[in-house]
């Protein structure tokens, strides 16, 4: 992750990004993130790791419903006891600063311009409330979206869904070219060892054989229908007498 791609802290508790090294934690980063930085966004795999935290609480960044500057918050959440609230603090010990409804949020697990940021939107009758939420850096953005997304009651955003999607028909139609490419190897390994004339003959061989088959099938599925339709009709006379 670029250096100057990591929020850091001020004496005011807004995220800021400078040139500075800090620090880095080792994290257990799930194998299936790709973090491409070069382009500054990350890829979230369409089928999310099974071990997310069930508890997590972090300190995340987070915009005010009118202050729209991040300030720094603890934030917490229980699956057990609350999957339908995350809520925040302004101190370690003490009430929450506030909740966030889950159940009636929508995330968005990309924001435009900003790799280690997620938005939560709570739409309303009248109006509709967006948090946006910054984390450290991308691995703690990830572990707190699929923490959410395993074990909250948020529901994923329609632009997240078409992206999984894609993401999904890009790795099926990956797996089939390779399907097709190891076929394709294997027929030119059989031909090489068999000779293309011998492996024509068990081509054909092999096409009568599936073919007898699957007349077999059709007379035996024919013969059934035949017997139940004779066995109905029996049961039809024996009532009507």
């Amino acid at each position: 992750v670029p250096e100057d791609s990591k929020p850091t802290e001020k004496n005011d508790g807004q995220p800021q990004r400078d040139g500075q090294k800090q620090a880095r934690v080792r994290r257990n980063i799930p194998s299936k993130v790709m973090l491409r930085s070069s382009i500054k966004e990350i890829e979230i795999d369409p089928t999310p790791e099974k071990n997310a935290e069930a508890k997590k609480e972090g300190y995340l960044w987070k915009t005010g419903q009118y202050n729209k500057s991040f300030q720094k918050r603890l934030f917490k959440f229980d699956a057990e006891k609350t999957p339908r609230l995350l809520q925040y603090f302004k101190e370690d010990s003490g009430p929450p600063a506030g909740t966030i409804q889950l159940d009636k949020c929508v995330l968005h697990t990309v924001v435009p311009n900003d790799p280690c940021a997620f938005k939560l939107t709570s739409p309303g009758r009248m109006f509709s409330r967006t948090y946006l939420i910054k984390a450290q850096d991308t691995f703690d953005l990830q572990e707190w979206i699929l923490t959410l997304r395993q074990h909250s009651l948020v529901t994923l955003s329609d632009e997240d869904k078409e992206r999984e999607d894609e993401a999904e028909r890009k790795i099926a139609a990956e797996r089939a070219r390779k399907r097709a490419a190891k076929a394709k190897a294997e027929e030119e390994r059989l031909i090489q060892k068999m000779g293309l004339e011998a492996y024509n003959k068990m081509l054909q061989e092999q096409h009568v054989k599936l073919s007898k088959e699957e007349a077999k099938r059709k007379a035996e599925e024919k013969a059934l229908k035949r017997n139940s339709k004779s066995k109905r009709g029996s049961t039809e006379r024996s009532i009507a007498w």
